[in-house]
């Protein structure tokens, strides 16, 4: 039994290690000029993006959406101290007895800071419209950080990915493991 827990305690600390280097969030855009091509967007824990950020700040320009820079986001900057906050509290949760409860708040309001965060981000975005410089004008309008919704002809699902469910693991793992 003190083999599975030492290994139970091990893979809570790791799983944030493990989760900084996997897809984080993803959004994917479809609209008929794209057929059956769906644009994906991949935001890593690491904080680098993938996927064809010119041909939605094409799209972007059309309704008057600002561009996306995701070099310039300090959001994207910052999203590699969250995976290293969760491995130091996973760390103090799992081997220190002192103030256990505390530390859960803790990961909890972490784990609840990063979708209302990046919802609140959408919703900013959305409500960003310069019609000055829109060809096509639309209503101002907020995506969701989870789920499918549209938006004029563009069809888009958002969800995270595994290394955020790594997080959740991580947590889960630390809260039910005991420490002697």
């Amino acid at each position: 039994m003190a083999d599975k827990e030492k290994i139970l305690k091990i893979a809570a600390v790791v799983l944030p290690l493990i989760g900084l280097f996997l897809p984080f969030w993803v959004i994917k855009f479809n609209a008929p000029l794209y057929g059956q091509k769906w644009l994906e967007i991949t935001i890593y824990g690491y904080g680098a993006t993938q996927g064809p950020i010119d041909q939605i700040n094409i799209a972007n320009h059309y309704v008057g959406l600002p561009e996306i820079h995701p070099e310039e986001m300090l959001e994207i900057k910052v999203l590699p101290l969250v995976f290293i906050s969760a491995t130091v509290i996973s760390a103090l949760m799992v081997f220190r007895k002192e103030k256990r409860r505390a530390l859960a708040i803790l990961y909890v309001l972490l784990l609840l800071s990063i979708p209302a965060y990046f919802q609140y981000w959408l919703y900013d975005f959305g409500h960003s419209i310069n019609y000055e410089t829109a060809a096509i004008k639309i209503k101002p309008f907020t995506p969701l950080v989870i789920g499918a919704y549209q938006i004029a002809n563009f069809k888009a699902v958002a969800y995270f990915h595994l290394g955020y469910w790594l997080l959740v693991a991580s947590f889960i793992l630390a809260y039910k493991v005991e420490r002697k």
